[in-house]
Protein backbone atom coordinates (compact mmCIF):
# COMPACT_ATOMS: atom_id res chain seq x y z
CA UNK A 1 0.00 0.00 0.00
CA UNK A 2 1.81 3.03 -1.24
CA UNK A 3 1.54 6.62 1.07
CA UNK A 4 -1.40 8.46 1.06
CA UNK A 5 -0.73 12.54 0.77
CA UNK A 6 -2.62 13.48 3.37
CA UNK A 7 -3.64 11.58 6.84
CA UNK A 8 -6.89 13.15 8.03
CA UNK A 9 -7.38 12.90 11.95
CA UNK A 10 -10.73 12.91 14.18
CA UNK A 11 -10.61 12.36 17.62
CA UNK A 12 -13.73 11.64 19.21
CA UNK A 13 -15.39 11.07 22.96
CA UNK A 14 -19.15 10.63 23.10
CA UNK A 15 -19.49 12.54 19.76
CA UNK A 16 -21.81 10.30 18.18
CA UNK A 17 -24.34 13.07 17.25
CA UNK A 18 -21.61 14.45 15.18
CA UNK A 19 -18.94 12.33 13.97
CA UNK A 20 -20.16 10.79 10.91
CA UNK A 21 -21.24 14.24 8.75
CA UNK A 22 -17.45 15.35 9.66
CA UNK A 23 -16.26 12.08 8.08
CA UNK A 24 -18.53 12.32 5.04
CA UNK A 25 -17.36 15.49 4.59
CA UNK A 26 -13.63 14.29 3.93
CA UNK A 27 -15.36 10.79 1.99
CA UNK A 28 -16.93 13.20 -0.70
CA UNK A 29 -13.48 14.82 -1.37
CA UNK A 30 -13.10 14.55 -5.32
CA UNK A 31 -9.14 14.31 -4.27
CA UNK A 32 -9.24 10.43 -2.86
CA UNK A 33 -5.48 10.24 -1.69
CA UNK A 34 -5.96 10.36 1.61
CA UNK A 35 -6.79 7.59 4.65
CA UNK A 36 -8.85 9.01 7.70
CA UNK A 37 -7.58 7.88 11.65
CA UNK A 38 -10.68 7.75 13.91
CA UNK A 39 -9.04 7.91 17.82
CA UNK A 40 -11.74 7.39 20.14
CA UNK A 41 -10.98 7.79 23.64
CA UNK A 42 -13.76 4.86 25.03
CA UNK A 43 -16.80 6.67 24.10
CA UNK A 44 -19.79 5.13 25.67
CA UNK A 45 -22.54 6.65 23.45
CA UNK A 46 -22.58 4.98 20.32
CA UNK A 47 -19.91 7.02 18.49
CA UNK A 48 -18.21 4.29 16.89
CA UNK A 49 -21.43 2.81 15.38
CA UNK A 50 -21.40 6.14 13.92
CA UNK A 51 -18.57 5.86 11.95
CA UNK A 52 -18.92 4.91 8.01
CA UNK A 53 -17.42 1.85 6.75
CA UNK A 54 -15.06 2.37 4.42
CA UNK A 55 -11.54 0.77 3.72
CA UNK A 56 -9.26 4.24 3.86
CA UNK A 57 -10.96 4.29 7.77
CA UNK A 58 -9.01 3.00 10.24
CA UNK A 59 -10.38 3.14 13.61
CA UNK A 60 -8.67 2.83 17.32
CA UNK A 61 -10.58 2.98 20.62
CA UNK A 62 -8.38 3.45 23.58
CA UNK A 63 -8.61 6.16 26.66
CA UNK A 64 -5.88 9.11 26.70
CA UNK A 65 -5.78 11.79 28.59
CA UNK A 66 -7.38 14.60 27.10
CA UNK A 67 -7.48 15.78 23.19
CA UNK A 68 -3.73 16.91 22.50
CA UNK A 69 -3.29 13.38 23.72
CA UNK A 70 -5.80 12.04 21.64
CA UNK A 71 -4.66 13.78 19.10
CA UNK A 72 -0.73 13.09 19.45
CA UNK A 73 -1.85 9.20 19.78
CA UNK A 74 -3.24 9.28 16.75
CA UNK A 75 -0.35 10.79 14.76
CA UNK A 76 1.33 7.58 15.46
CA UNK A 77 -0.76 5.64 13.17
CA UNK A 78 -0.80 7.78 10.76
CA UNK A 79 0.88 7.56 7.66
CA UNK A 80 0.37 10.50 5.19
CA UNK A 81 2.85 12.98 4.24
CA UNK A 82 0.62 15.60 5.82
CA UNK A 83 -1.71 15.94 8.65
CA UNK A 84 -4.97 17.29 9.17
CA UNK A 85 -6.91 17.32 12.69
CA UNK A 86 -10.54 17.54 12.47
CA UNK A 87 -12.82 17.44 15.66
CA UNK A 88 -16.33 15.73 15.60
CA UNK A 89 -18.92 18.49 14.47
CA UNK A 90 -15.75 20.55 11.86
CA UNK A 91 -16.40 19.40 8.22
CA UNK A 92 -14.53 20.38 5.06
CA UNK A 93 -16.06 23.51 3.75
CA UNK A 94 -16.73 21.46 0.18
CA UNK A 95 -15.71 18.66 -1.94
CA UNK A 96 -12.49 20.57 -3.56
CA UNK A 97 -10.55 21.63 -0.64
CA UNK A 98 -7.83 18.54 -0.80
CA UNK A 99 -7.44 19.23 -4.23
CA UNK A 100 -7.09 22.66 -3.70
CA UNK A 101 -4.18 22.05 -0.53
CA UNK A 102 -2.46 19.26 -2.86
CA UNK A 103 -2.02 21.48 -5.66
CA UNK A 104 -0.34 23.72 -3.26
CA UNK A 105 1.62 21.23 -1.22
CA UNK A 106 2.82 18.82 -3.91
CA UNK A 107 6.06 20.65 -4.80
CA UNK A 108 6.89 21.39 -1.00
CA UNK A 109 9.20 19.53 1.36
CA UNK A 110 6.85 18.02 4.01
CA UNK A 111 9.79 18.13 6.34
CA UNK A 112 9.62 21.71 6.57
CA UNK A 113 6.16 22.52 5.01
CA UNK A 114 2.83 23.77 7.19
CA UNK A 115 0.24 24.73 4.92
CA UNK A 116 -2.83 26.79 5.96
CA UNK A 117 -6.12 28.55 4.88
CA UNK A 118 -9.49 30.01 5.21
CA UNK A 119 -12.35 28.44 7.52
CA UNK A 120 -16.09 29.33 7.92
CA UNK A 121 -18.20 29.65 11.01
CA UNK A 122 -22.01 30.23 10.82
CA UNK A 123 -22.27 30.90 7.21
CA UNK A 124 -19.27 33.86 7.53
CA UNK A 125 -16.38 33.19 6.07
CA UNK A 126 -12.80 34.11 8.61
CA UNK A 127 -9.59 35.07 6.15
CA UNK A 128 -6.17 33.99 7.46
CA UNK A 129 -3.51 36.54 6.09
CA UNK A 130 -1.50 35.44 2.73
CA UNK A 131 2.04 36.27 5.09
CA UNK A 132 1.79 35.48 8.32
CA UNK A 133 3.65 38.10 11.31
CA UNK A 134 4.36 37.85 14.96
CA UNK A 135 2.05 40.37 15.53
CA UNK A 136 -0.81 38.76 13.98
CA UNK A 137 0.04 35.03 15.72
CA UNK A 138 1.01 37.41 18.70
CA UNK A 139 -2.72 38.38 18.83
CA UNK A 140 -4.72 35.93 16.74
CA UNK A 141 -4.12 32.29 17.01
CA UNK A 142 -4.51 29.66 13.57
CA UNK A 143 -7.73 27.74 13.76
CA UNK A 144 -6.04 24.05 13.58
CA UNK A 145 -8.72 22.61 11.67
CA UNK A 146 -7.27 24.73 8.69
CA UNK A 147 -3.71 23.94 9.44
CA UNK A 148 -2.13 20.94 7.36
CA UNK A 149 1.02 20.02 8.87
CA UNK A 150 4.21 18.10 7.41
CA UNK A 151 4.29 15.13 9.59
CA UNK A 152 7.93 15.39 9.75
CA UNK A 153 7.41 19.14 11.34
CA UNK A 154 5.12 17.86 13.59
CA UNK A 155 7.33 14.90 14.72
CA UNK A 156 10.27 17.05 14.86
CA UNK A 157 8.44 18.59 17.80
CA UNK A 158 6.92 15.65 19.37
CA UNK A 159 3.75 16.22 18.30
CA UNK A 160 1.24 18.82 20.69
CA UNK A 161 2.27 19.73 24.54
CA UNK A 162 0.24 18.05 26.59
CA UNK A 163 1.09 20.30 29.33
CA UNK A 164 -1.52 22.63 27.86
CA UNK A 165 -4.83 21.88 27.93
CA UNK A 166 -6.24 24.37 25.70
CA UNK A 167 -4.13 26.37 22.81
CA UNK A 168 -1.58 23.78 22.74
CA UNK A 169 -1.78 23.73 18.99
CA UNK A 170 -0.88 27.60 18.96
CA UNK A 171 1.93 26.43 21.19
CA UNK A 172 2.69 24.38 18.45
CA UNK A 173 2.12 27.26 15.70
CA UNK A 174 4.55 29.03 17.43
CA UNK A 175 7.37 26.79 17.60
CA UNK A 176 7.19 25.82 13.87
CA UNK A 177 6.56 29.60 13.07
CA UNK A 178 9.73 30.76 14.70
CA UNK A 179 12.00 27.38 13.77
CA UNK A 180 12.10 28.91 10.12
CA UNK A 181 9.67 26.42 8.91
CA UNK A 182 7.97 27.36 5.54
CA UNK A 183 4.44 28.90 6.22
CA UNK A 184 2.22 28.66 3.01
CA UNK A 185 -1.22 30.42 2.82
CA UNK A 186 -3.84 28.60 1.08
CA UNK A 187 -6.71 30.83 0.13
CA UNK A 188 -9.27 28.21 0.20
CA UNK A 189 -11.90 27.52 3.00
CA UNK A 190 -10.73 24.64 4.58
CA UNK A 191 -13.09 23.69 6.84
CA UNK A 192 -16.23 24.94 8.64
CA UNK A 193 -15.52 25.07 11.72
CA UNK A 194 -17.82 24.06 14.93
Amino acid sequence: MSQPFFSIIVVSYNAAAYIRKTIESVLSQTFGDFEIIVKDAASSDGTLAEVPEDSRIRVYSEKDCGIYDGMNAATRYATGKYLLFLNCGDYLANEAVLSAIYDIAKDKDESKAVIYGDYTRNGVLFKSPSQLSPFYLYRTPLCHQTVFFGKGVFEAHSGYNTDYKILADYDLTLKTFFGNYEYVYAPVAVSDYL
